[in-house]
């Protein structure tokens, strides 16, 4: 028993000595509301400062990327209006040719004219000259057989 009531006692003690404690600590760390409203002032002025300065990050960074992409569509609108005149040039070249081929084809068709022509005219012209060849010829065999004729009578005489 002796041992049990040893036991309630220090229980006790101990008791007592957490609710002394508790007092000390109540009494040497009371906290009033206009501290508690004061705590909250400056963490929420805390908590305001990190949100600007936060806020400033992000906002830089987001500046930077909007300038990134409009360098980017920069990039990307010279590299579209370069296709385009690319494509424009192309195109005038793809006429050019087609015009030039279709002046090809039309010298072509006009030589091909003129060598018919040419043709025409000097097989005529080679018609003309073997009639005349055989005209000459023949009024020169014709002369030489009158002449031949008159030198024979002449010489039979």
């Amino acid at each position: 028993m002796d041992i049990l009531i040893d036991e309630a006692d220090v229980k006790n003690n101990r008791y007592l000595n957490y609710v002394e404690r508790k007092k000390e600590r109540k009494s040497n760390y009371s906290t009033t509301l206009s501290d508690f409203h004061q705590y909250n002032i400056d963490a929420l002025k805390n908590e305001r400062q990190n949100m600007l300065e936060a806020y400033e990050v992000d906002m830089k960074a987001l500046m930077m990327k909007l300038g990134q992409e409009k360098e980017l569509l920069q990039s990307h609108t010279d590299e579209l209006t370069l296709m385009n005149d690319l494509k424009i040039l192309k195109k005038n070249q793809e006429m050019q040719i087609e015009l030039l081929e279709t002046d090809g084809r039309a010298l072509r068709v006009q030589l091909s004219e003129k060598l018919t022509e040419i043709k025409t005219q000097l097989q005529e012209e080679r018609k003309q000259l073997n009639e005349q060849t055989q005209n000459e010829f023949y009024e020169a065999r014709t002369r030489s057989q009158k002449v031949f004729r008159v030198l024979f009578l002449v010489s039979s005489i």
